[in-house]
C-alpha cells in the first residue's frame, strides 16, 4: 500500500509540476583524488519553492560512522527547504544557505562558502523598505557534547533606484536552540536583549547572558557596476570617549568593501576585508561566532576555522584582497583571480586567545603578531556548455608561508615561522541538467 502511495504522489508530482533534476560530479587533484557528486531537484514559481539539495564526497574533511561502506565518502544537506512566496512577503524553512546582504566573497555576517543551517526566515521586501527576520538552529542534541545554540539575525534597510542601505543585527544565545521573543519580535535583538539581561533587576528580566552583534551596509548596483561597503561590529571601545584615561578595551570589528566592473569585455572586480583581533570571539562562558563551540570533533579531529566562522571565513586579526575578471570567449566562460591573504593567530572558541585567565586585553590589536601567515592564491577556470551539460576545468596554485597550525594546548591557530607549503590543484566538474 506505501508503495502504491509512493508511485501516486510521484506520479501526481511530474504531472503537477515541471521539475528541475540537476548532476554534479567533480574531481580535485591535490596529491589525492577526491570527488563530490552533487544532486539537486527543484521546483520554483511565483508562489512556491521546492528544493533538494545533497552531496556525497569524500574530501576527508569530517569522519563518517559508515564510510568503509560508502568508500570513504559522506553526505552532506546543502539546500532543502520549501518557501512560500505572496506579493512582498516569503516565509521559508528547512536547511537552506546562509546568505548575507551583500554579493561578495568576503561578506561579514554569513560566509560565503555556503553553510546550510536549519532555518526559519520571514522576508518582506517592498519598493522601498526591506525587512528580514531569520531564526537559525545551531547546535541542537550534539553527539560531540556540544551546549544547544541558536541564532536569530535581523536586517532593515531602504531602497531608493540603485541604491540600497541597511542595518544588521544578531543575537546569539546558549543553552537553548530556539528563541520566540527574538524570531517574532520586530525589535532590534540589541534593544530585546538588554531588556531580558539577567544584569537587570526588574521582575521581567530572564536568566540570560545573550550577544548581540550589529553593523551596516551600502550598496549600488545597475548594469555597469556593483559596489558596496559592509561593517561589523562586535565590541567596540567607548571608554576612549567617556573614560580615556581608564582601561582601554580592545575594538572588534570588521569591514569589507569591493566593486565589481562590467562592459563588453566581460566583469573585473576587487575586494577587501579585514578584522580586528579577537572579532567574532568567544567572551566568558559564551561561546563565539561559530557553527560549532569546538576547534575539535572526536577528540582529536580539527575542524578548520574557515569552515567554522559563520562569518567573513578568514575570521579575526585578518586583511584580505581579492582581484579578478570574468568573461566569454567564443563559446567559452573564463575567469581568473589572483588573493593575497595575511593572518595572524586566530581563537574561535577560546576566549581572549588564553586557556587560564580571562583578562580582558589593553587596546585594539591587529596583525601584531610576531609571525604571520601570508598567502598567495591564483585561480583560472574554463568553462563550455554542451546541450544540457556543462563542463568546468579548474587549476590553483597556493603558496603559504609561515602557516597557521593549530595548538591543542593553548586552543589557537598560530603562525609558524618556516612552515611553509606550496600546493596545486587541478579540478574537473561536470553538470548535467534534465
Amino acid at each position: 500500500m506505501k508503495k502504491l502511495l509512493f508511485l501516486f504522489v510521484l506520479s501526481l508530482s511530474l504531472y503537477s509540476f515541471s521539475l528541475n533534476l540537476n548532476f554534479n560530479i567533480g574531481l580535485t587533484y591535490n596529491s589525492t583524488i577526491t570527488d563530490d557528486i552533487e544532486f539537486n531537484l527543484y521546483h520554483k514559481t511565483k508562489k512556491f519553492d521546492f528544493v533538494i539539495d545533497i552531496s556525497f564526497l569524500n574530501d576527508n574533511k569530517y569522519i563518517f560512522h559508515e564510510k568503509n561502506f560508502y568508500f570513504g565518502h559522506y553526505f552532506l544537506n546543502n539546500n532543502d527547504y520549501i518557501a512560500y512566496k505572496n506579493n512582498n512577503i516569503k516565509i521559508t524553512a528547512g536547511i537552506k544557505d546562509l546568505e548575507d546582504e551583500v554579493d561578495s566573497p568576503y561578506s561579514l555576517f554569513f560566509s560565503s562558502k555556503n553553510i546550510s543551517k536549519p532555518i526559519f526566515e520571514l522576508d518582506y521586501n517592498d519598493e522601498l523598505f526591506f525587512f528580514k527576520s531569520r531564526w537559525i538552529q545551531l547546535n541542537k542534541n550534539s553527539s560531540q557534547g556540544y551546549k544547544d545554540r541558536g541564532l536569530d539575525y535581523k536586517v532593515y534597510g531602504i531602497k531608493l533606484n540603485d541604491f540600497k542601505v541597511g542595518f544588521q543585527n544578531i543575537v546569539l544565545y546558549d543553552n537553548r536552540d530556539f528563541d520566540y521573543f527574538y524570531l517574532f519580535n520586530p525589535l532590534p535583538a540589541y534593544f530585546t536583549q538588554e531588556i531580558r539581561s539577567s544584569g537587570n533587576s526588574m521582575p521581567w528580566t530572564e536568566n540570560l547572558n545573550d550577544n548581540s552583534i550589529m553593523g551596516f551596509f551600502g550598496s549600488y548596483n545597475n548594469k555597469c557596476l556593483y559596489s558596496y561597503l559592509q561593517i561589523l561590529v562586535d565590541d567596540f571601545n567607548m571608554n576612549r570617549f567617556f573614560n580615556p584615561n581608564g582601561k582601554q578595551n580592545p575594538d572588534k570589528i570588521a569591514w569589507s568593501f569591493g566593486s565589481v566592473f562590467s562592459n563588453d569585455y566581460g566583469n573585473f572586480y576587487f575586494y577587501n576585508a579585514g578584522a580586528t583581533k579577537y572579532t567574532f570571539n568567544p567572551y566568558s562562558s559564551h561561546s563565539g561566532y561559530t557553527l560549532y563551540p569546538s576547534d575539535i570533533y572526536n577528540d582529536n579531529h580539527i575542524i578548520d576555522y574557515k569552515d567554522n566562522y559563520i562569518g567573513y571565513y578568514y575570521g579575526e586579526n585578518s586583511l584580505s584582497f581579492l582581484f579578478g575578471y570574468k568573461g566569454n570567449l567564443n563559446d567559452y566562460e573564463l575567469s581568473t583571480s589572483l588573493e593575497f591573504v595575511v593572518s595572524g593567530s586566530k581563537s574561535p572558541n577560546n576566549p581572549w586567545g588564553i586557556i587560564s585567565d580571562n583578562t580582558v586585553p589593553t587596546g585594539t590589536h591587529f596583525l601584531d603578531d610576531s609571525t604571520l601567515e601570508k598567502t598567495f592564491t591564483y585561480t583560472s577556470t574554463i568553462s563550455k556548455k554542451v546541450f544540457n551539460t556543462n563542463l568546468f576545468l579548474s587549476f590553483k596554485y597556493i603558496n603559504t608561508m609561515n602557516e597557521l597550525k593549530y595548538d591543542s594546548t593553548k586552543k589557537i591557530f598560530e603562525s609558524i615561522k618556516g612552515n611553509d607549503n606550496t600546493k596545486f590543484e587541478i579540478s574537473s566538474y561536470i553538470k548535467l541538467q534534465f
